[in-house]
């Protein structure tokens, strides 16, 4: 008796289960995409993730640049075969707030610090090398005539003490062979 019961219980599960396992298919197709629909779905997806491409129009406000001057740019062109050959890299144009910040707790209020900030989130210095790690290495300022402005001097010392009291190494240098010699005679002696 006992047998036939276990078999009635045994019997009754499979029924369920298979039920219920039947039930989940149908489920399934129900809410199942038809491929043309997935198309589409993948579709706005990629409109959405993808940038529109305007022209340009004359009544922009802004118009694109170069990251480096004519000048950045032949020293760039003269000192990268040496850096990279070196294993190391070349990083342009970092703002000085990617490099220093302002010490917090020197502060009473956070409008001192935004001050401070202030100094330093508009400057950047031009080049630094840097090693595969991203570690800066030392930084290069290229200097031209407009660094003899009294007003260029005040902006470099503020650069060259905030730098070098951070920890930095900052090399100025001309974008002539003298200054290249240095970069190079830097690299070589230190790296």
């Amino acid at each position: 008796m006992k047998a036939i019961i276990y078999i009635i219980l045994f019997i009754g599960m499979y029924k369920c289960i298979k039920l219920f396992i039947e039930g989940i298919k149908e489920v399934k197709e129900k809410n199942k995409i038809p491929v043309q629909e997935k198309q589409q779905v993948i579709q706005t997806k990629i409109k959405y993730y993808t940038p529109r491409i305007l022209p340009p129009t004359s009544d922009s406000k802004y118009i694109a640049r170069t990251i480096l001057t004519e000048n950045e740019q032949d020293f760039y062109n003269k000192i990268k075969e040496y850096v990279y050959s070196q294993g190391l890299h070349i990083i342009t144009k970092i703002r000085l707030a990617d490099l220093i910040e302002p010490k917090v707790n020197q502060y009473q209020n956070r409008s001192e610090w935004q001050i401070d900030f202030n100094k330093i989130n508009a400057k950047h210095i031009d080049f630094a090398i840097v090693n595969n790690n991203m570690q800066i290495l030392f930084l290069i300022e290229l200097d031209d005539r407009t660094h003899n402005y009294a007003d260029r001097k005040e902006r470099d010392e503020f650069v060259n003490i905030s730098l070098v009291n951070a920890g930095y190494t900052l090399l100025r240098v001309y974008n002539n062979d003298e200054g290249v010699s240095n970069i190079i005679n830097y690299l070589e002696k230190n790296f």
